[in-house]
């Protein structure tokens, strides 16, 4: 399927279904101002998470928090604001909710399935029911993530220390971990396991912490990283680790499996073969990104991989589609073997998910430099690099707990989350100078090149006020 066209709005919801007497119900929900009936949706906020949007409005529209399980069908066509894409999911209520008529949906009604195509308004949306009754409507997700982005090995040697165990994440894989932990609360609750190195505990974390669970270490998938010191592999498969995924995939539970990018192809294809299912194409996951398999006694019903930052991480389908190589556009190409759809979503670097920024070709040339030659830890890490989104500021937004409630507290602007950052990066850097001195990191100097690029660009445009507010932040002066 096609990029997304320019201007096209973006939207998503789910298809809330629960078992009723006379078989499987679905709810749907009725529009005043359009005298329709349709499933719950709506549009994404700027930058939003695809999921996050599906799980936000269908609780917005009808007072239930559900669990995601199986990837639906797209639906595209035109409204008076112009093209609209719609990404649906199954949707299982994991939490009670009350109905509260509004402006924006004044009725909700739960009918079996064959009496919902019937009431629906929409021929795409009848499309969408019978994608929905064409499989199992309960499903069980097994989430396989690839660790957030870490302060690099090198570095970390550099720095003095000898284990790569305990190896941390970076400021920027700490907010990767920030945003899994929300994201992966779209799916059911279940098992938390990890590696037992210290980035993959870190990761998984904060979505452990909003769900009560326990993180798990787990030897079998642990890298060492020592090996390959020693000429040999950082990690290679055993019958332990194959008789492990196989009891976690046949175990019928939701889990959530942290691990590096060392195992984690291998650990897809192993789940792929004890259920019998061709494997997903495409590149190895990127740091912080995640692959959500969906199975239903014992088979794969789909699967579809996300990144923790994906602004533009929305889900397409298109039978027969090859997810292409990295850095190209992948949609959710759904590969029909067997009549089984394994999907997969597109993947951006952090670079090109804000597209609303358009720094031109001076800037993205800089993006490629590291922000403190002369720092060795940033130099070998790269970690820290300013990123075009990070001065594209959006409304921040309050989301929806695990349970329903209200969750964290709104997000502060962007200008201020780079502040902090840049106080954690100071205060990391320093700690891992260790011996070799805690010397200055520098504000003023070259170690924010593309930030300063942007900011001029953004005061040619006649944005003065926006660059004002985010130079007072940093203290940049004479940077007009």
């Amino acid at each position: 399927m096609a990029d997304p066209e320019p201007g096209e709005i973006q939207a998503a919801g789910a298809v809330v279904w629960r078992a009723g007497e006379e078989g499987i119900e679905t709810a749907l929900v009725h529009r005043p101002r359009y005298d329709d009936w349709s499933f719950p949706k709506g549009k994404a906020f700027g930058g939003e998470h695809v999921l996050l949007t599906a799980v936000r409005e269908v609780a917005e529209e009808t007072g239930i928090r559900v669990a995601l399980g199986r990837r639906l069908v797209t639906t595209q066509y035109l409204t008076s604001g112009g093209p609209k894409r719609v990404d649906y999911w199954a949707g299982r209520p994991v939490s009670p909710g009350t109905f509260i008529p509004g402006d924006e949906v004044d009725a909700l009604s739960w009918l079996p399935l064959a009496a919902a195509a019937d009431q629906l308004s929409y021929a795409h949306d009848v499309a969408v029911l019978e994608g929905f009754a064409a499989g199992p409507a309960d499903t069980v997700p097994v989430i396989l993530v690839r660790h957030a982005d870490a302060v690099g090995r090198k570095a970390w040697r550099q720095a003095g220390h000898t284990d790569d165990l305990t190896r941390p994440l970076s400021v920027r894989g700490e907010a990767e971990a920030e945003a899994l932990g929300e994201i992966l609360c779209c799916y059911a609750p279940g098992r938390v396991i990890s590696s037992g190195t210290q980035r993959c505990l870190a990761t998984v974390g904060p979505y452990a912490a909003r769900t009560n669970a326990i993180v798990e270490a787990e030897p079998v998938l642990t890298v060492a990283g020592a090996a390959a010191d020693a000429g040999g592999a950082d990690w290679e498969p055993t019958d332990a680790a194959r008789q492990w995924i196989a009891g976690v995939v046949t175990a019928a539970e939701p889990v959530v499996i942290c691990a590096h990018g060392e195992n984690l192809s291998w650990l897809l294809a192993e789940a792929c073969a004890v259920m019998g299912a061709p494997v997903p194409s495409g590149p190895p996951l990127r740091k912080g990104a995640f692959w959500a398999l969906q199975v239903s006694d014992g088979r794969l019903a789909s699967a579809e991989r996300h990144l923790a930052f994906a602004m533009e991480d929305r889900a397409h389908q298109g039978p027969g589609e090859e997810v292409p190589a990295d850095g190209e556009f992948a949609g959710l190409a759904s590969v029909h073997a067997g009549g089984i759809p394994v999907q997969g979503c597109r993947e951006r670097s952090l670079e090109d998910q804000q597209p609303l920024l358009d720094v031109g070709p001076a800037a993205a040339a800089v993006a490629a430099q590291p922000v403190a030659r002369d720092d060795p830890v940033a130099r070998h890490d790269n970690r820290d690099r300013i990123r075009r989104h990070d001065l594209a500021d959006h409304p921040g937004r309050g989301n929806l707990g695990v349970a329903g409630e209200p969750g964290p507290a709104r997000q502060p602007p962007v200008g201020d989350r780079l502040a902090k950052a840049h106080r954690v990066m100071q205060h990391r850097e320093h700690r891992l100078a260790g011996a070799r001195g805690a010397g200055k990191v520098h504000r003023h100097g070259e170690q924010f090149p593309l930030a300063r690029e942007v900011l001029r660009q953004l005061a040619q445009r006649g944005a003065q006020q926006r660059a004002s507010r985010v130079i007072g932040r940093f203290g940049w002066a004479g940077e007009g």
